[in-house]
């Protein structure tokens, strides 16, 4: 196994924790108490994409765990994929960067390390499936 493969069943992991603590934010974030706060239609819609962002999680750790050699650029497609996913998790850690920055004021500390735990997460994941395409154009360039 090469680095690159090591580096995708790490993102394959990475992808599955993610699914799985995802599997908590209803309780995490209260939000049984929290959509009673909003429409019916806005807390319908926030849960269905949640929902749904859990198998699409689980279908990448499957897919780094178990077709690494495709993701990792002996196919077309499998590159694709791995430059696709490398891009959203680049685009989830900008976000997570600027949208998502805890409040000044409250609970900061409690939420710093989350924080910064999340958005180093998100940029290694984006990184070790980024690899494959750095792979192929080194190769094509050389």
């Amino acid at each position: 196994m090469n680095m690159t493969q090591v580096a995708l069943k790490f993102g394959g992991l990475l992808s599955l924790l993610l699914a799985l603590s995802h599997c908590t934010f209803y309780r995490a974030f209260d939000w049984k108490a929290e959509f009673t706060k909003t429409s019916p239609l806005a807390a319908h819609v926030l849960y269905t994409i949640h929902v749904f962002l859990i198998p699409f999680f689980l279908f990448f750790a499957y897919v780094a765990f178990f077709h690494t050699a495709e993701l990792a650029g002996s196919s077309p497609l499998g590159l694709a994929l791995s430059t696709f996913y490398s891009a959203f998790w680049l685009a989830r850690s900008l976000w997570q960067i600027t949208y998502l920055r805890p409040p000044v004021e409250g609970r900061i500390e409690k939420l710093m390390p989350l924080h910064y735990g999340l958005t180093a997460a998100f940029f290694v994941m984006s990184a070790a499936f980024a690899l494959p395409l750095a792979t192929h154009l080194f190769r094509t360039a050389a």
